[in-house]
């Protein structure tokens, strides 16, 4: 069943449960090597995005002198 539902995009991963330390450092390397594969990003915030938060962020600091 597992060779005939994985896909290089959605594989399974067959990990032992009967040592939860094990099991949870397996789950943790899939997850960290599934992370580098995908290399995320932040987005970048357009320069007008960026105005409106610096002036947001001043009146704050102006309201609670």
């Amino acid at each position: 069943m597992i060779n005939k539902t994985a896909a290089p995009k959605a594989p399974w991963y067959v990990i032992p449960a009967d040592q939860k330390w094990y099991t949870r450092y397996l789950v943790s390397e899939v997850i960290v090597k599934t992370l580098r594969d995908m290399d995320p990003k932040y987005p970048e915030m357009p320069e007008e995005e960026k105005k409106l938060l610096a002036d947001c962020k001043k009146t704050l600091m102006d309201e609670e002198a």
